[in-house]
């Protein structure tokens, strides 16, 4: 694709300074003339962002000075002197034959992948969020308004997970998405997909590359579930996807316990699998978990799109960003922390708790 990048596009001052405080010496060191390449990126699903830093393997030039990083020193990055990352070392990645060492630095959501064991009677989402994090002496930030009060029994669970399980719950009454945040160091729940960009990608203007791709090769259309003894208790089906697309149906037993009956039928449909992804040249602020606007008419992605992933890249003056785009605003939904009757009890008395997995739930589906 032919691009006509203005010349503020061409020439992007790289002004991510990059500041390192060595454990051993407890001093901060600005490194920024001996890294070669930074990027910063995030995930929905994940519960923190992650730094990689490519620094300049001078062994045997004494004109370039030398960094000895290691392993949990503090990694800062800086644009136009505001905080953008802070994190750990967590890898390093040494080759003789190459000219750059490589370290991954993660930030204070990796903190969140500890497990504990927990235990809140009539407790809001927010307030189960504050706890855990009060608890481990994090740093907290501000949580997402649900007012849904819950029950939940924790057991070997990461500190992630409970946070999103009980969002998750909250999800199913406020029709709204959540996600982990990290902002200037602090840990926060934000609704996923509110904050809607003023920033557009537009071909021929910001856009290098953009994809896309469609699938119905595991769509599920129409559903037989059956009870516990295998009898067929009814039929589902999406009529208007049959019209397009023929029926394509599948079996799923429902558990007699199962209080959400409806809602375990609803994930059981598989709608048309899209994948969008996108290059371009952009700013900060397109980041996971915000909303942009696209217009890149070869490929047919045009309009509102949800940032499900992204990656920035800070080498040679450019800032280059790589985005995984959804159509549909989803959330990381977690389940687990129920109360469960133990097995071979009446029903009266204990519990033991499940640790639950995640899976990913669209929402109201968001055409283009």
């Amino acid at each position: 694709m032919q691009n006509n990048f203005g010349s503020d596009l061409k020439n992007i001052k790289d002004r991510v300074k990059v500041i390192w405080k060595s454990n051993k010496t407890n001093k901060y060191l600005d490194i920024s003339s001996i890294v070669s390449k930074k990027t910063w990126e995030g995930d929905y699903k994940s519960s923190g962002r992650k730094a990689t830093i490519e620094v300049v393997n001078a062994y045997e030039d004494k004109n370039i000075p030398k960094a000895d990083i290691q392993l949990g020193d503090v990694v800062r990055f800086f644009i136009d002197d505001k905080l953008l990352f802070c994190g750990n070392v967590k890898n390093i990645n040494k080759s003789s034959d190459s000219n750059t060492f490589t370290y991954t630095v993660f930030d204070i959501g990796h903190r969140l992948l500890t497990k504990d064991t927990k235990i809140y009677q009539g407790k809001k989402a927010e307030d189960i969020a504050k706890d855990i994090l009060t608890a481990h002496k994090m740093s907290v930030g501000t949580f997402a308004k649900t007012n849904k009060t819950m029950d939940k029994f924790f057991q070997g669970n990461s500190l992630y997970e409970m946070i999103m399980i009980a969002y998750t719950e909250a999800s199913k009454s406020t029709k709204k998405k959540y996600m982990l945040a990290i902002q200037d160091d602090k840990i926060h729940v934000i609704e996923k997909g509110l904050n809607i960009l003023k920033i557009e990608f537009q071909e021929g203007k910001n856009v290098i590359s953009s994809s896309f791709d469609a699938s119905i090769e595991n769509m599920v259309n129409k559903l037989i579930v059956k009870d516990d003894k295998g009898n067929v208790k009814t039929t589902k089906e999406k009529k208007d996807w049959i019209k397009l697309y023929g029926v394509m149906q599948d079996v799923i037993q429902i558990n007699q316990n199962d209080k959400n009956e409806n809602e375990t039928i609803e994930k059981a449909f598989k709608n048309v699998e899209r994948n969008c992804r996108l290059t371009g040249f952009g700013d900060i602020t397109t980041i996971t978990g915000t909303a942009v606007y696209v217009t890149d008419k070869k490929t047919g992605l045009v309009g509102k799109f949800y940032i499900d992933s992204d990656k920035h890249t800070f080498e040679k003056g450019l800032h280059k960003i790589e985005l995984t785009l959804n159509f549909e605003n989803i959330m990381d939904e977690r389940s687990g922390g129920e109360k469960q009757e133990k097995e071979g009890s009446s029903g009266s008395g204990g519990y033991s708790v499940t640790k639950g997995g995640w899976r990913e739930v669209p929402a109201e589906f968001t055409a283009y």
